[in-house]
């Protein structure tokens, strides 16, 4: 007979057999449920920050590019929006998991 659905989504979720999880003591396995659920929680937030602090730079970084443009700076405004600073907004966004 196939896992039930909830069965595979807590196995995906603890990284363990079903089997080793019944092996566990009733505490083990709520310590184990608990710290799973605190990584998982912030695994959340660092991918939400990675994407606030991400589009935070870019937009400085769009302004600061329009404002030098209109104040006659166009090389500055072109290195404002230039490859090295669109790559670190890059890596920024892309590290989170």
């Amino acid at each position: 007979m196939a896992p039930s659905k909830k069965t595979a989504i807590e196995s995906a979720f603890l990284n363990v057999s079903p089997s080793q999880f019944s092996a566990l003591s009733d505490s083990k396995a709520n310590g184990l449920l608990q710290a799973q659920s605190a990584i998982r929680r912030q695994q959340a937030w660092h991918a939400f920050f990675g994407i606030f602090f991400g589009t935070i730079t870019y937009l400085a970084s769009l302004g600061a590019c329009i404002y030098l443009a209109v104040h006659g700076f166009p090389k500055l405004a072109a290195m404002a929006l230039g490859t090295p600073v669109l790559t670190v907004i890059k890596r920024i966004i892309d590290s989170r998991i």
